[in-house]
């Protein structure tokens, strides 16, 4: 009997799971952090960091980098009594030691003074064997990356460090020392966004700038691993825009062509917007044809083991090429670069003021989104940060009763008030189920007309489904515990 009714719940949960966008993974527990997230990075062991521009997070006291476990929720085992940066993070590094790199405008990392750079230790403590001093660098990190020999190489808005010139991009050594064997000569006219270090040690470097050391080099360059620059890869003119163009991601694919994504429109004088793919030369690969209309800006990108590429950033449903119809901010493409009409995204993000700024693939093929956003397609619950699907599953439709729950509040920290939806005096069955499934609450309850019933739930911090039966219908709403 007890097998039975677990199976009656399964489908019940899954129902109300289904019910939903079916794109959106249901499982994923993370509280939405506030202002917005730059970066999401998958550790080795699943567990996935977030940098941003957050305070206290879910309650935890870290501020701008919090580990969450690969359900989302906060691995309490992170940073245990820190506070973390005291500003935004704009780049995570992981090491091969498991220590974390990370980039950003911080002064402080749990009180501890670190400028812009800071090393830190499996556990989140802070590495004070990597000291970047207050005031050596004159501009906010906005990419970084590790080099031979566990260097770093750190790229953004500055143009000194250490009292040297090293325009918007350095490299230190192990200890947080300037490297000055790293030759830029003049370096990047404007800012850099991303740094990709390639197999053999050279680095391609994106961003607004259109030369390099005296070379021309339209918001792409290739450097040598010494820091010169490597004329293999002609990017001359390369990108340029309706006024000035930026590339804000690059991701290399396995056959080693590169995939650019940024504001321009075209490349070398030929119209392309958004996204383009590069040959190693830096010719454009014209194989490849994006989707997007003029005025689309993509800033994040991802490759799927499949080798589609999932595409983020600002742009709209309607910044598609006409005849194309395709979700806001948030587009999957095949390889060719057509749209992946599969890809059952809804509407995407809809907010006028939304925007993604980090896509990362896990090792379980789900895909993490972070930015600034309020909504992905119909769901209001999942907020700066969501987790998709791979594919969406098929809809199964509910079986309601009455039209929803009435509760609030909702977000709660405690106690739940839920609203008598039915006629006369009733009684019925409710259930709270977490979002993997588990059943948390049951018990029965009893209305009367107008009455509220409340409830204690004691629940922790996460996404529930609170689910109320009588007769063999049901119906459900989500909740969410701070």
């Amino acid at each position: 009997m007890k097998k039975s009714y677990f199976i009656i719940c399964f489908i019940f949960f899954a129902k109300l799971i289904h019910a939903q966008s079916p794109i959106i993974d249901y499982t994923f527990l993370a509280v939405p952090p506030d202002v917005v997230v730059y970066k999401v990075v998958e550790q080795p062991d699943g567990k996935i960091l977030l940098g941003g521009s957050f305070s206290n997070y879910a309650g935890s006291g870290k501020n701008n980098l919090v580990r969450l476990n690969h359900d989302g929720t906060i691995d309490a085992g992170f940073n245990t009594g820190g506070s973390g940066p005291d500003f935004m993070v704009r780049d995570i590094a992981l090491m091969s030691d498991g220590r974390i790199i990370i980039g950003g405008l911080f002064a402080t990392y749990n009180s501890s003074a670190c400028y812009f750079v800071a090393r830190l230790l499996a556990d989140g403590s802070f590495d004070n064997t990597f000291n970047i001093p207050s005031g050596v660098i004159n501009g906010a990190v906005l990419a970084i990356d590790l080099h031979t020999g566990d260097k770093v190489l750190a790229a953004g808005e500055f143009f000194t460090c250490y009292g040297h010139s090293q325009p918007h991009i350095t490299r230190f050594n192990y200890d947080g020392s300037l490297d000055t064997t790293f030759n830029i000569g003049t370096g990047f006219n404007m800012n850099v966004y991303d740094l990709l270090v390639l197999p053999d040690s050279r680095i391609l470097v994106s961003g607004k700038f259109n030369s390099f050391n005296g070379f021309t080099c339209g918001n792409i360059a290739l450097l040598s691993s010494g820091g010169p620059y490597d004329p293999t890869m002609n990017n001359s003119p390369g990108f340029s825009g309706m006024s000035i163009s930026t590339a804000y991601d690059m991701e290399l694919q396995p056959d080693g062509k590169i995939i650019v994504a940024g504001d321009f429109n075209y490349h070398n004088g030929q119209l392309i917007t958004g996204i383009a793919r590069l040959n190693v030369d830096g010719t454009r690969d014209l194989g490849f044809t994006p989707p997007f209309y003029p005025y689309a800006i993509v800033k994040a990108l991802a490759i799927q083991t499949d080798n589609k590429i999932l595409a983020g950033g600002e742009f709209t449903s309607a910044m598609y090429n006409v005849g194309i119809v395709g979700p806001n901010r948030i587009a999957r493409l095949n390889t060719s670069g057509s749209i992946d009409n599969a890809f059952a995204a809804g509407v995407g993000i809809p907010s006028a003021s939304a925007f993604i700024n980090d896509i990362t693939i896990e090792s379980d093929n789900k895909i993490l989104i972070g930015g600034l956003f309020d909504s992905f397609d119909t769901e209001t619950m999942y907020q700066q940060i969501i987790r998709l699907n791979e594919n969406a599953t098929s809809i199964i439709e509910s079986n309601s009763l009455i039209d929803k729950i009435d509760f609030y509040p909702n977000p709660t920290d405690g106690k739940l008030f839920i609203e008598n939806p039915f006629v006369g005096n009733i009684e019925a069955e409710l259930i709270i189920f977490s979002a993997i499934g588990q059943k948390i609450i049951e018990k029965n309850i009893s209305f009367e007309t107008g009455s509220t019933f409340h409830l204690d739930t004691k629940l922790l911090p996460g996404i529930y489904f609170v689910l109320l039966q009588k007769d063999g219908g049901f119906v459900s709403e989500k909740l969410i515990v701070k």
